[in-house]
């Protein structure tokens, strides 16, 4: 996506969609609290891995489709389409969006989707996980640069993908997102599985796992040595205990033997 004057802005105005949220969906992943919240619709989901899959030379693209919702000030994202990016010139770890591809998804907007918004884009990294490589940033930074904009990228071969999101001006991975249909329709996806998100999450879960036993393990080696220094503590005050009865024990006897022995008689 070289070229300098492709024009996504227009078609994806920052002003905030009158949208109803989804409410038959299912959750991937961990859905962070500041996080954004996105939401796809399943058949857009299938379609996408569909297209990820139909070619695992090159990569492939398109533009995602859909409306987006600011509520208590966080911004929720709904997929529910996508344009296929067609007319790229494409390796298999590089893709273009030319002049041609841009005409076709505007044409294609206007055509279809002319009620929603371009909310981000979805490319493949057949075989290289799943990452925003420089280029990619670059084309995050100046053309999907909107805070409700997303990336989208599907490793079909390691069978990982995962969304990114703008976060305090930075562009982060997000750990989790929702899979929606229309109510009253079953949502039957594979996209539970721990594979649907990517190495990097996945990591990030076994990093806090390992961490939470680490500190358990320290916590537990802690109190063990604690546990010692007061059962040390309490043996020797209970010597000091014994040792005193053994004292005050041996005087009331010699004072008994005194008494028995009359010493004192000559007072009375």
């Amino acid at each position: 996506m070289s070229d300098s004057d492709i024009s996504v802005a227009e078609h994806s105005s920052g002003e905030v969609s009158d949208v109803q949220l989804p409410l038959n969906f299912i959750q991937v992943g961990e859905i962070g609290h500041d996080d954004l919240k996105v939401y796809i619709k399943q058949d857009t989901y299938e379609g996408l891995e569909k297209l990820a899959s139909s070619d695992t030379s090159n990569e492939l693209g398109s533009v995602l489709i859909g409306n987006f919702a600011d509520e208590h000030n966080k911004i929720h994202v709904v997929i529910s389409g996508f344009i296929e990016a067609k007319h790229t010139d494409a390796t298999a770890s590089t893709l273009t969006f030319t002049h041609e591809t841009w005409e076709y998804i505007h044409a294609e907007q206007d055509s279809h989707y002319p009620d929603s918004k371009i909310i981000g884009w979805h490319h493949t990294h057949p075989n290289l996980g799943v990452f925003l490589s420089s280029y990619d940033l670059f084309i995050q930074e100046n053309f999907f640069d909107l805070p409700f904009q997303i990336a989208y990228v599907i490793d079909p071969l390691k069978n990982e993908r995962g969304f990114f999101q703008w976060k305090n001006g930075k562009i982060e991975e997000l750990n989790g997102f929702y899979i929606y249909n229309d109510v009253g329709k079953k949502i039957i996806s594979n996209a539970a599985n721990d594979k649907t998100i990517s190495k990097k999450t996945q990591n990030k879960t076994s990093v806090a796992v390992l961490t939470l036993i680490v500190i358990v393990a320290a916590l537990s080696i802690t109190l063990f040595f604690v546990m010692e220094y007061l059962i040390s503590i309490i043996e020797h005050q209970q010597t000091i205990i014994n040792e005193r009865d053994t004292v005050v024990s041996e005087l009331l006897d010699y004072i008994n033997r005194v008494k028995n022995e009359g010493i004192f008689s000559a007072i009375d």
